[in-house]
């Protein structure tokens, strides 16, 4: 009987330096993940583009939308015949992540356009998209939105070819 009690008392010791053991530690697993998107990339697909303007002696305003629609004011008409091009809006084509939501940004709201030592103004519009909701890609991961402008002629204006350039940008959000 006594070596019965001496193997329950180092059983039951055992069995405390078990219980001991097994609460000054534990463990649990983890998994590690990842999610890679498409980059997003921005191109020009058309130039911004107020046509052929016939100035005068007042100053006048081009306006060309969004929609590639034009407007004039003041002492300027638009060119017309053989001699003219369209009008257009600047346009560009967004893509990246299905659904994913962008900002648009521009290098700064007024694009100064030179012919030789003379110059104008441009104003840029603000973008918009050409279907669905400005900076949020749809499902197929593609949008296109316009930028359109608009132009001061001052009075007498030199003629000439005048030409601008600015930076659109887009970032995820």
């Amino acid at each position: 009987m006594k070596n019965s009690f001496t193997t329950l008392a180092i059983v039951a010791m055992l069995s405390l330096a078990t219980l001991a053991n097994a609460q000054s530690s534990a463990s649990a697993g983890a998994n590690a993940s990842a999610r890679v998107v498409k980059p997003i990339t921005l191109q020009k697909i058309a130039d911004l583009n107020f046509d052929g303007i016939i100035g005068s002696a007042t100053s006048g305003t081009v306006v060309v939308n969004n929609n590639n629609t034009a407007s004039y004011s003041g002492g300027v008409i638009a060119l017309t015949g053989s001699n003219a091009t369209p009008i257009s809006a600047a346009r560009f084509t967004v893509t990246g992540e299905p659904t994913f939501t962008y900002a648009i940004s521009n290098s700064g709201g007024t694009v100064t356009m030179m012919s030789g030592s003379n110059s104008l103004v441009c104003t840029l519009a603000a973008p918009a998209a050409v279907s669905g909701t400005l900076g949020t890609l749809p499902s197929g991961g593609t949008q296109d939105f316009t930028v359109g402008g608009s132009l001061a002629v001052p009075a007498n204006q030199p003629s000439g070819t005048y030409t601008g350039s600015w930076t659109e940008t887009v970032a995820y959000n």
